[in-house]
């Protein structure tokens, strides 16, 4: 294809630079071509603002610019968690000699995709083109009209075994434009078909979507699908994609698969799938191994290695939610009470470390932080090691343990003198789970159990101070800088996870958390309602566009901690988001857009139907629709999803190990999807409600309070759902009516009674 062969001829044809020019010193103290990023949106950005290259935000000024000085755009997405992205800054756009290129040959453009989730999707589907991989730093080469023609990830200023020189690069590039433009202008215009690309639509054989024709093996009505044979595809591709040996997916590095978990944690429940052994594998290497940080608590990104033994240090918030609430729902589904813990540990770590004064949770800790000296004091100016905050030395755990603790706890966490990272710094990783070396009391029976380290009932104490005083001396070291962002999507995962969790762990603490989130996002992102919804805010100013994921996240966390008695109207603020997300996103043939297509600068509306690191705004979006459908009496909702359902179902059907958040919808609308109505007062409605939130319902709507709830739907122009009439408690007496399809059971007045209800009916 003529695409890669120009792309890749211009990466291979690049040689090592030559040295940088003279006074590049007293260029790089100016450092100040980055300005137009100073007062940015995003703490990404603003780090920028003190380089060389003279960087524009995405937006007109850029491309008009590019357009009168007739030059390509140099397009750099990354995101301030990101540890390569700080090495390509600090090598690369702090060097005198690439500034200068890219300044006088260039118009760069600095975009973090945290707060533009759109252009990073469509441009990363340009690099797996170009390139055959994605990554960040995305750095990508267009035409003034926004077509990418190049690209690549990190490049270093001189040539690597692994990449070419960027200086040397930026000149072939730069003469392409000038000498072979007709052979540029065509790479990017059969590039802009994957600019395009659009899942639900059929592919030419080179890989580029069609535009304009449904898929042709897409069947017409929903009731011609199998849904039942999707899910149990779904099931055995997705138990088929664990390894039974080490955790998570096969090989290296090592991504947590909290999606995967979830669904098969609903699959044992509701059709009695064999997998919780595999499950537990994968549980127990994540917790037990570096990817779980031992003394803060909460997971990092990813592991590098087959035996998750080195961590990337990064932690985000849409990991630790999605983890959390994974931990507690393998608690509820098998007892296991190191589940229930890892869930609270990891709530806790995400309330003291991200937790932001308005109420909402900043989106990530960088991977990278500052070394410093034995107070823990930053070294002056020095540059970001990556992990530095989270490793330790023998000396340093002595000096906070003393000898004996120090040496002990070394020997219990795979630290040693020379290091199990680097340099004589280890991370701490327990060499057994907490219950294994808590029940050994026999010496000899951990091999290389350390002699100073008490055993049996002593041993978790003992343990618990140890981490307590390491994590209070970590606290005084330099820390991981926090992007103080608030993303709509990522705090609408963490809404679901803390209400949800809060039932399955029986924790008020955690449910007090998910109301204040909740009020937190009403009176921050959409303090006007749903019309005034943004996307973020940053140092207390909301900004954005809202885009699908954020609509359907936000709904489904308001749906979700709705059914809590102090949630007053949360239900018909999920009712009404959804109403506006319909209204923005639906395709009329079927499925959902990601944008309402209002960026001039980019083609198309985007379509992500993959579940990734984040599930995918249509996976969220079809399981808001399917549980809010039952008190949607007009049947839009219902609808909607059914028509997507029918759209999605053949890409599902090739590959469904890429969809468990879509497969946990399918089983919703597979059914049975129960509706659960409780009514009443004081102990015996708070045991009903206990019931139903500590039991795992994958597929499940619950209204706890029905008059409250029509009175608030009817402020949203809902009148008296069907589903709600006529669920009145005797006075001072509980109900609880559990039905399917509006088809109920007899109601119930005790737990146990409904425990066995939800049981038979939502279980196979």
């Amino acid at each position: 294809m003529k695409l890669v062969t120009v792309a890749l001829l211009l990466l291979a044809c690049a040689a090592p630079g030559s040295g940088q020019a003279e006074g590049e010193q007293a260029a790089l103290a100016a450092r100040t071509g980055g300005w137009r990023l100073a007062h940015a949106t995003s703490p990404y950005l603003r780090a920028h603002a003190d380089n060389p290259v003279e960087w524009y935000p995405w937006g007109p000024e850029a491309f008009a610019r590019a357009a009168e000085l007739d030059r390509p755009i140099f397009l750099s997405i990354g995101y301030s968690a990101c540890h390569w992205c700080h090495r390509m800054e600090h090598d690369t756009f702090e060097d005198a000699e690439c500034a200068r290129l890219l300044n006088e040959n260039f118009v760069s453009i600095k975009v973090d995709r945290e707060e533009r989730p759109d252009i990073d999707s469509r441009f990363m589907q340009a690099l797996v083109v170009i390139t055959g991989g994605g990554g960040w730093p995305a750095s990508l080469f267009l035409t003034p009209e926004g077509l990418a023609f190049a690209g690549g990830t990190y490049f270093a200023p001189e040539e690597t075994a692994q990449t070419p020189g960027f200086r040397q690069l930026l000149t072939d590039i730069a003469g392409l434009w000038a000498t072979q433009r007709s052979n540029v202008l065509n790479a990017a215009a059969e590039l802009r078909d994957a600019l395009l690309h659009d899942p639900l639509l059929p592919t030419a054989t080179d890989g580029v979507a069609t535009a304009g024709t449904p898929a042709a093996d897409a069947p017409k009505e929903p009731g011609s699908l199998d849904l039942a044979g999707l899910v149990n595809r779904g099931l055995l591709e997705l138990t088929g994609s664990l390894d039974g040996d080490h955790g998570g997916t096969f090989g290296a590095p090592k991504f947590p698969p909290p999606m995967t978990i979830s669904f098969l944690l609903g699959q044992h429940r509701r059709n009695g799938a064999d997998v919780l052994p595999l499950l537990r594998t994968t549980l127990d290497a994540m917790a037990g191994g570096a990817l779980q940080d031992h003394v803060g608590g909460g997971f990092h990104r990813y592991c590098v290695d087959l035996d998750w033994k080195v961590p990337h240090f990064e932690k985000m918030l849409a990991d630790n939610a999605l983890l959390g609430l994974a931990y507690a729902q393998a608690h509820a589904v098998s007892g296991h009470g190191e589940d229930a813990e890892i869930a609270r540990r990891t709530f806790e770590f995400v309330v003291r470390e991200l937790r932001l004064p308005d109420g909402l949770y900043a989106s990530s800790l960088d991977a990278d932080s500052l070394p410093f000296d034995e107070r823990g004091r930053a070294a002056p100016d020095a540059h970001v090691d990556e992990g530095r905050v989270y490793l330790w030395t023998i000396p340093e755990l002595k000096a906070v343990l003393g000898e004996q603790d120090g040496l002990a706890l070394a020997t219990l966490f795979h630290a040693d003198i020379q290091g199990n990272f680097e340099a004589g710094r280890s991370i701490l990783r327990p060499m057994a789970s907490r219950a294994t070396l808590a029940a050994d009391t026999e010496a000899g029976r951990i091999a290389g159990w350390p002699t100073e380290a008490p055993r049996g009932a002593a041993l978790l104490p003992w343990l618990d101070d140890c981490l307590a005083r390491l994590a209070a001396a970590r606290a005084r070291r330099p820390q991981p800088f926090r992007d103080g962002k608030a993303l709509a999507a990522q705090n609408g995962l963490l809404l679901s996870a803390f209400a949800r969790s809060a039932g399955l762990l029986r924790d008020d603490a955690l449910a007090d958390r998910a109301l204040e989130l909740a009020t937190a996002i009403k009176q921050q992102l959409m303090p006007g309602g749903p019309a005034s919804f943004k996307h973020q805010t940053f140092e207390g100013v909301a900004s954005g566009e809202p885009d699908l994921l954020d609509h359907a996240a936000v709904a489904r966390g308001l749906l979700d901690a709705s059914s809590s008695p102090a949630a007053g109207d949360l239900v018909a603020d999920a009712f009404a988001l959804t109403v506006q997300l319909l209204d923005r996103f639906e395709d009329p043939d079927g499925g959902f857009y990601d944008t309402t297509g209002s960026d001039p600068h980019l083609p198309g509306r985007g379509r992500e139907v993959w579940d990734g690191a984040l599930p995918s705004g249509t996976s969220v979006t079809l399981q808001v629709l399917l549980r809010l459908a039952p008190l949607d009496d007009s049947g839009r909702f219902q609808r909607a999803a059914q028509r997507a359902i029918v759209r999605l179902a053949p890409l599902v059907e090739r590959m469904p190990q890429g969809f468990p958040e879509l497969l946990a919808a399918l089983e919703m609308a597979r059914g049975p999807l129960l509706e659960i109505v409780i009514d009443g007062e004081g102990q015996a409605f708070d045991a009903l409600l206990h019931e139903v939130h500590g039991t795992l319902l994958p597929a499940a709507l619950v209204v706890s309070n029905p008059a409250l709830a029509r009175s608030a739907l009817a402020r949203v122009g809902v009148e008296s759902p069907s589903l709600l009439e006529d669920r009145v408690a005797p006075p001072g007496e509980a109900r609880a009516w559990v039905c399917v399809n509006h088809a109920c059971l007899l109601p119930t007045s005790t737990a146990e009674a409904l425990g066995e209800q939800l049981q038979a009916a939502g279980t196979r």
